[in-house]
């Protein structure tokens, strides 16, 4: 009677182990997949990953009004899905945000996001810069419509195009930045930049006369030199 009493605690034991090792191994691999628990509501999901591209990199990151860590990956894994606000902030730069939507299983992705000092830094022109207004041209793939819409070319064998953005004030000067993923244009209080969707409308440089104002951008994006009634000067924007 006791030997069998000892081999049934022996089974059970085993069971127990053999029981707690499976839920345990269940919950790490769906962890690993992305699932998680919704304890309150008693359900299971598959979470999202919000992956962001910063420049400035060491901006702060909120999601929803809480300063979260982006991973090595430059991303936020394990996200339930649904609608997030973002806030991307650094002391002395002008605030990026944005209402994102996070899917199920799927990367959010948002690439160059780019700071705008609040403050711009200005400074002297070197010649060889005021040179270049002599020969600077329109970007023929950005199109004014009236004044007051941006509209992109897309294809250069005819004249369709998609648009960008419109506003409800009147606008000038529209230029790409470096990268091709914001457009510049001279609006009511002095140069703004947007991102191609019209997002993030950001001053980027005061103006308090537009007048014989023209401008582009040094290679690298963080300048931005212009000239106004012949006089030229940069200004560091990023």
């Amino acid at each position: 009677m006791t030997r069998t009493k000892s081999k049934l605690n022996f089974v059970c034991l085993w069971f127990f182990l053999i029981a707690t090792f499976s839920i345990f191994a269940f919950f790490l691999l769906s962890h690993a997949l992305g699932y998680q628990i919704d304890w309150k509501n008693f359900s299971y999901y598959k979470t999202g990953i919000l992956s962001l591209d910063i420049e400035p990199k060491q901006s702060q990151v909120f999601l929803d009004g809480k300063l979260v860590n982006l991973n090595i990956r430059k991303s936020l894994n394990l996200l339930k899905p649904g609608r997030y606000d973002v806030e991307i902030k650094k002391a002395g730069y002008n605030l990026w945000s944005r209402s994102i939507i996070i899917d199920s299983g799927l990367v959010s992705r948002y690439e160059n996001i780019k700071l705008f000092l609040a403050e711009p830094e200005i400074l002297t022109a070197s010649d060889q810069e005021a040179k270049k207004f002599e020969n600077l041209k329109p970007d023929q793939d950005l199109i004014l419509v009236g004044d007051s819409e941006i509209r992109l070319k897309i294809n250069p064998n005819n004249e369709e195009t998609e648009l960008v953005t419109r506003f409800s004030y009147s606008i000038k000067n529209i230029r790409w930045f470096p990268d091709k993923k914001h457009i510049a244009f001279v609006g009511r209080d002095g140069l703004r930049m947007i991102e191609l969707d019209g997002a993030n409308n950001t001053l980027i440089l005061s103006l308090e006369d537009k007048n014989g104002f023209d401008y582009y951008f040094s290679n690298d994006g963080r300048y931005v030199i212009y000239q106004q009634v012949g006089v030229v000067k940069k200004a560091r924007i990023n």
